[in-house]
């Protein structure tokens, strides 16, 4: 089964909500029991004028009621708050999974579109499988209720009342198929949008500095438009007549068990209590039913909404492999070469790199430096040629092994929200404070240790961003470094703290800068 690892996670997340929401139908199906039975106890009591017992079942209505208007409640909440916690877990699952999908996938996602599967299809997904198995776990407990109303009103009007509660499905299949069918096309719409809304944010710049907010403003205007008169009056239309005619069956429903309860009353086949028993039932029917109806369109809803979701589980990154036991004593490289689009990055290139060696990479813009930064970290993976770590090739290496054995240096430093001491100590989370200490004031942080950091990073200059990633690649306990234009954004004394580094370490150290004074920290320089 292609889907069944979102499947199996499903139940781990659901089981705990599923059970609640089913001790809350039971309660509430209980109460409606017990009050339908005093109160057609009171019925039959008041027109025996049999005022004592009349004024003894009351009281125990009254009492029922009120337990009732507290306890359901109570459940209720209770179980809110046990579906709160399930679905902030599942969502943190999935949002973990993100991390460990290929390089590749990573970067050809649409956010837009990933928000939209975490805040709307996973959460439906989460909805429509609780009320499949909340249903089927229903059952047992339906039919013993069942057992007992034929008991309680004779086999006869129990089978009337059913009917009647059947009949008010009738609309809510007739009209299931053409729902389906606008709802999806409102999913779709939606997903555009945020998509959309995603592109403005990545291109805010452009969107700007050509004056593009007006063509921004008429798209979504025609998308709205077209998204109006195609699907959504037609859905609202659809909904109000569906509704409309589900009430009006209900109407006919209530009317006609009265109706058929007055002929079997005639006939002294019932009592008026069962009457007025029977119309609390039919709350529970329609409920049940309801959930049967709902449940075979959320079996089609669920299969849809599995395909959509995985794509959370395709394309994990390798997690096994050979690994890295010994030291790195070299990086050799065998005709290596990587297209992209068509195009030819890096053809044919063949070196080796022996341990404590400073490589200096160089070449013009696009000949492929920092494509070979990532083919090295184990990010692209689609190559030609070979690479051997020590005597093993790339492909068969565990590449969370072969990382820690990295410490790398992007052009554009991510920083996480947290004080700066924080992000530096990321480098290695076992370090002791007085070592991460030591790399701040080596790399001239020391003094913003404590200063908070927001998401975005935007109370920080590029500098500093690239000083905090500098103290935190040299942290870490790592065998190599790569610095890929680290020094894009320094100043010179920044530009010097670096040099220094590089100069200095014994780790191997290969970097790409296109500062010529950079070159005196290399033993030798490799022109791609």
């Amino acid at each position: 089964m292609k889907n069944r690892n979102i499947y199996w996670d499903t139940v781990r997340w659901m089981l705990l909500p599923v059970l609640s929401n089913v001790i809350y139908e039971v309660l509430k199906i209980l109460m409606v029991f017990i009050v339908a039975y005093y109160l057609g106890g009171v019925t039959d009591a008041a027109i025996a004028g049999k005022y004592t017992i009349f004024l003894e079942k009351g009281k125990v209505l009254l009492l029922v009621m009120a337990a009732g208007a507290v306890c359901v409640p109570l459940a209720a909440i209770a179980m809110d708050f046990i579906w709160i916690k399930a679905g902030s877990v599942s969502d943190i699952e999935m949002c973990s999974k993100i991390s460990f999908w290929k390089y590749d996938k990573l970067r050809k996602i649409d956010e837009g579109e990933i928000e939209y599967k975490l805040s709307e299809e996973l959460c439906e997904f989460r909805i429509c499988f609780a009320n499949i198995f909340s249903t089927l776990l229903l059952v047992p407990f339906f039919c013993i209720f069942l057992s007992y109303c034929a008991k309680q009103m004779g086999f006869l009007y129990l089978l009337l009342g059913i009917c009647c509660s059947l009949f008010t499905l009738l609309i809510p299949i007739v009209f299931r198929k053409i729902n389906l069918k606008y709802e999806k096309e409102n999913w779709n719409y939606l997903a555009g949008q945020n998509q959309i809304f995603t592109q403005i944010s990545q291109f805010a710049g452009t969107i700007k500095g050509f004056g593009l907010e007006n063509r921004i403003v008429k798209i979504w205007k025609e998308q709205f438009a077209e998204h109006l008169h195609s699907s959504r009056k037609k859905a609202v239309k659809i909904k109000t007549l569906s509704n409309e005619a589900n009430g009006f069956v209900k109407a006919v429903s209530q009317i006609a068990v009265l109706i058929l309860g007055c002929v079997l009353l005639e006939k002294k086949m019932i009592t008026t209590g069962c009457i007025v028993i029977m119309l609390q039932y039919l709350s529970i029917f329609d409920t049940f039913f309801d959930r049967c109806i709902q449940s075979i369109t959320d079996i089609s809803k669920i299969r849809e909404r599995a395909e959509r979701l995985h794509l959370f589980y395709d394309d994990r990154e390798r997690e096994n492999g050979a690994g890295l036991s010994d030291n790195v004593e070299t990086i050799c490289c065998k005709n290596l070469s990587y297209s992209y689009e068509g195009n030819n990055v890096i053809d044919k290139v063949s070196f080796s790199i022996k341990k404590g060696e400073k490589v200096q990479i160089s070449g013009q813009n696009g000949s492929g430096k920092s494509t070979l930064f990532k083919i090295l970290c184990g990010l692209e993976t689609e190559y030609e040629g070979e690479i051997f770590i020590n005597n093993i090739e790339l492909r068969q290496m565990d590449l969370s092994m072969w990382r820690k054995k990295l410490a790398v240096i992007f052009q554009n430093a991510y920083i996480f929200p947290g004080t700066t001491e924080e992000n530096a100590a990321m480098g290695d989370l076992n370090a002791a404070e007085a070592q991460v200490q030591k790399q701040m004031q080596f790399f001239g942080i020391a003094d913003m240790a404590k200063k908070q950091i927001s998401y975005g990073a935007n109370e920080l200059s590029g500098g500093e961003k690239q000083r905090i990633a500098m103290a935190r690649a040299a942290l870490k306990n790592s065998e190599i470094v790569l610095v890929d234009e680290g020094d894009n954004h320094l100043d010179t004394e920044g530009k010097k703290l670096l040099f220094d580094y590089i100069d200095q370490t014994d780790k191997t150290v290969i970097f790409i800068s296109h500062d010529p004074e950079f070159r005196k920290a290399a033993n030798r320089v490799m022109c791609l």
